[in-house]
C-alpha cells in the first residue's frame, strides 16, 4: 500500500467516525484520540469526557471537577489528553467500561510525554490485581499486575524526562514484554494471572483513591484484550506514532505495505 493511499485512509478514520485500521484489528477494548475534538465533552473549560473512537463504544470520563483536565498539553505535535502537571498532580480520567482480560492476553499502546519524572508514576492502571504501566524515576518502564508482580521491566534509562514516546506492552498468560518506539526492551516469562481490570488513565487505585498520578502528558491510547502480532502492533502503534509525529520502528515487514507507510514508521 502506498503512503498516498495510507494518508487517504488515515484522513478518513480521523474525520468520519469510529473506524480505521486500528479498529479492524480484533479484540479492541478502547481507542481514544484526544486530538479528535468532536470526541471531547467540556465542563466549562475542563474535560468531562472523551468518547472512544472504536466499535466497543468505550471512553473516558471524570465527573469530579477537582480532577478534570484542561486541554493545554501536547504529545509530540498533537493535543494531549492529560496535560503535563507541573505542580501537584491530581488529575486523571476513568475508563467508562474497565478493561478485563478473559484469557490474560493483552496489548496496550500509549503516546506519552514524560514530563519531570520526579516520582514513580502510573501512566495507566487500575485496582490491585489489574494491569498497568509504570514509569520510574530512573527511566525504567514496567508492565505489572498492580500491587502484586512486575511482569516485565525495560531497563533504567529507557525513557528520559521531557521526551515523547510510544510505549507498548503486550503479553499472554505466561509472558510479557515492554516495547518503546518499536524496540523490544524486555521480555519476561511470568504468569500474568490478572485478577482485576485496567480502569484509570494517569494513576492507579489504592483502595478507592487514585494515586501515583502521571506528571507527564498522555495522548492516544489503545487497549486490546489479546497479544497483537508484530504486524498488528506495527499498524496500531504506527498510527498512534503518526498522529503525534513520533517515529515507530517496525517490528516486522508489513506485507503489502510499501516503505512509505505513514509518517509514524521507519
Amino acid at each position: 500500500m502506498s503512503s498516498v493511499i495510507y494518508s487517504r485512509m488515515r484522513r478518513s478514520y480521523r474525520g468520519s467516525g469510529p473506524s480505521g485500521l486500528w479498529d479492524s484489528i480484533p479484540d479492541l477494548a478502547l481507542w481514544v484520540e484526544p486530538s479528535y475534538a468532536p470526541s471531547i465533552t467540556l465542563d466549562g473549560s475542563t474535560v468531562a469526557a472523551v468518547a472512544g473512537r472504536d466499535k466497543a463504544g468505550n471512553g473516558l470520563s471524570q465527573t469530579d471537577t477537582s480532577k478534570q483536565l484542561s486541554l493545554t498539553g501536547v504529545v509530540g505535535s498533537t493535543q494531549a489528553l492529560l496535560p503535563e502537571q507541573a505542580a501537584f498532580y491530581h488529575h486523571h480520567m476513568v475508563i467508562d467500561t474497565p478493561v478485563s482480560y478473559p484469557t490474560n492476553d493483552f496489548t496496550m499502546i500509549v503516546a506519552v510525554g514524560t514530563g519531570t519524572m520526579s516520582s514513580t508514576q502510573y501512566v495507566i492502571g487500575g485496582p490491585v490485581g489489574g494491569l498497568g504501566i509504570r514509569i520510574n524515576t530512573n527511566g525504567s518502564v514496567q508492565v505489572l499486575r498492580i500491587g502484586q508482580l512486575v511482569l516485565a521491566t525495560a531497563p533504567a534509562g529507557s525513557v528520559v524526562a521531557n521526551t515523547d514516546y510510544i510505549i507498548a506492552v503486550r503479553g499472554t498468560y505466561n509472558s510479557a514484554e515492554v516495547i518503546i518506539n518499536g524496540t523490544v526492551l524486555h521480555t519476561n516469562n511470568y504468569s500474568t494471572a490478572l485478577t482485576s481490570t485496567t480502569s484509570i488513565v494517569g494513576g492507579y487505585y489504592n483502595g478507592s483513591t487514585a494515586v501515583d498520578r502521571f506528571r507527564g502528558a498522555v495522548g492516544t491510547i489503545g487497549i486490546y484484550t489479546r497479544r497483537l502480532s508484530d504486524q498488528e502492533l506495527d499498524i496500531a502503534a504506527g498510527i498512534a506514532a503518526a498522529t503525534h509525529s513520533i517515529t515507530w520502528s517496525r517490528l516486522s515487514p508489513l506485507i503489502g505495505f510499501g516503505p512509505g507507510f505513514g509518517s509514524g514508521f521507519s
